[in-house]
């Protein structure tokens, strides 16, 4: 079966199933109720976002292509990705113990540590879960300001939103392909574009929220068997900003992103603001922005999620890539549809990609009219506990605190945040009044930030320019360094605990 790295770079002629522009995007909502792009959110309804994936090699089938949408369905190739890890967690190699002082986490030194064994469900609930009616809350808020309502932690998931953004490392075995082409190539801006649609895969069902990270909140995860590592930070509260830089095999991604949110009653809009810039080995530079989101059918009915817009893969190089993601709507028998096209350093279409959001994405070049996979969804769980938040296998073990990892991370980590932590557990109750707990200790500190006391984030800083020398957006906070190397020193005496 053909691998997408192999296919033939020599335009032709046009898709004419590719009549829709992918630029142009409509849509309507109704008469906006409020927004919170100027209020304080802590963990009302604001963020649902950010995404999980897959690393399977699969075939699709003719019957799996039709339920896609896909043109020509009978003739679709056997989808080879090649990009299962690189090492299993039986192989055995020359390693030392991840909590050891003094041990190197680099990209480079990953194939030196231990493959984790890793959690396969969430731990069975201590107590039975209440049943809560987000009706009878949004009663209450008649007449509120609705950036001031603290939902209970009956509408939050496990996890956090530094953690959510994690998810979308998952897809990172397509960034690893997309190093090996060469620079200002077609196939490494195809790659990247499937890496950027598979973070929202893990979206579909996940109608409850992650946890507003605290100011100065922060996550990493070091991941050996993917060659990777991340780290994030919560670097401004008001607005809320989350940072992050990964580093991986031969590529940096960065990015950051403020989730402003707007309530139109039956439904929650949430617009990312912030670009995502995965920067590669030989210098090339390619960035994205994400779309929008709404979580819908607040009141009556079953409550879905849904991603529309355009986005547009931009690399520095001269190759773009423009997908369409269609809103869904009540008439619409194929939801989540992504369409768009692959234009070269001239402006020239030479591939068209298609598929679903949540599902698998192909691409068609117009020199042979060839398709060919590039991602498809893994699989969920089928345990009760985690299907109740609809997490991936990959999200399940976010939260993980994995042997010797207690002396290991900082205070300010997400897997120390004792309010999701008791939700973790399924203990409801104390989860709630340390909720409530730690979001009253969040306003006290905002207090002090508005009566002049400084907040700057600890490992990022922000960009003087919102715009680039060509006039596009760019990421605004910077990875300063120290993180890796406060790590492996054990050197956390400049971290604060904020939790307590």
């Amino acid at each position: 079966s053909a691998s997408f790295q192999n296919f033939d770079m020599n335009s032709s002629e046009e898709d004419p199933d590719e009549a829709e522009d992918a630029d142009e995007v409509n849509f309507g909502k109704g008469d906006c109720l409020g927004e919170s792009d100027d209020e304080e959110f802590f963990d009302a309804v604001d963020g649902v976002l950010l995404r999980a994936g897959s690393t399977n090699s699969i075939e699709i089938t003719p019957e799996r292509a039709a339920r896609l949408s896909f043109s020509g369905a009978d003739e679709l190739p056997k989808f080879s990705p090649n990009f299962s890890p690189s090492r299993s967690p039986t192989e055995k190699k020359p390693v030392a113990k991840i909590g050891e002082p003094g041990i190197s986490t680099a990209p480079g030194d990953l194939d030196m540590l231990p493959i984790p064994t890793r959690r396969q469900k969430l731990p069975i609930p201590k107590e039975k879960e209440k049943t809560v009616s987000l009706w009878s809350i949004i009663k209450e808020m008649v007449g509120k300001d609705l950036t001031r309502v603290c939902l209970p932690v009956f509408f939050n998931e496990p996890i956090s939103a530094l953690q959510k953004v994690a998810e979308e490392l998952e897809y990172c075995q397509l960034l690893d392909i997309a190093a090996t082409h060469p620079k200002g190539s077609i196939q490494r801006v195809v790659n990247v574009a499937g890496y950027a649609v598979g973070s929202y895969c893990s979206t579909e069902g996940r109608t409850k929220k992650p946890f507003n990270p605290l100011q100065h909140e922060t996550y990493e995860l070091i991941c050996p068997e993917q060659g990777f590592r991340f780290m994030a930070e919560k670097v401004c509260h008001h607005p809320t900003i989350l940072a992050m830089h990964a580093e991986g095999r031969g590529w940096t991604l960065a990015g950051d992103c403020n989730l402003k949110s707007k309530f139109w009653g039956r439904c929650i809009e949430i617009s990312p603001v912030g670009v995502q810039q995965v920067t590669f080995h030989d210098g090339e530079i390619i960035t994205w922005q994400k779309v929008s989101t709404t979580i819908n059918n607040l009141i009556i009915g079953n409550m879905y999620v849904d991603h529309y817009g355009t986005m547009k893969i931009r690399s520095s190089d001269g190759p773009v890539a423009k997908l369409k993601f269609k809103e869904q709507n009540f008439m619409e028998r194929q939801p989540h549809q992504v369409k768009g096209d692959i234009m070269d350093k001239s402006g020239t279409k030479v591939a068209t990609m298609q598929g679903k959001w949540d599902l698998a994405m192909t691409c068609t070049m117009l020199a042979d009219n060839k398709t060919t996979g590039v991602w498809e969804r893994s699989q969920f769980p089928e345990d009760g506990t985690s299907s109740k938040y609809h997490l991936t296998s990959w999200a399940i073990t976010l939260n993980e605190m994995l042997g010797g990892m207690e002396e290991e991370i900082p205070m300010t980590d997400s897997r120390r945040r004792p309010d999701q932590r008791l939700l973790e557990l399924g203990q409801y109750s104390d989860a709630n009044a340390e909720k409530q707990r730690l979001e009253e200790k969040q306003r006290a500190a905002r207090k002090k930030t508005e009566s002049g006391e400084k907040a700057e984030p600890r490992w990022f800083k922000r960009r003087p320019e919102t715009k680039d020398s060509a006039g596009n957006d760019q990421i605004l906070y910077d990875y300063v360094g120290g993180y890796w190397e406060a790590r492996e020193s054990r050197n956390w005496t400049a971290v604060k605990d904020i939790f307590s």
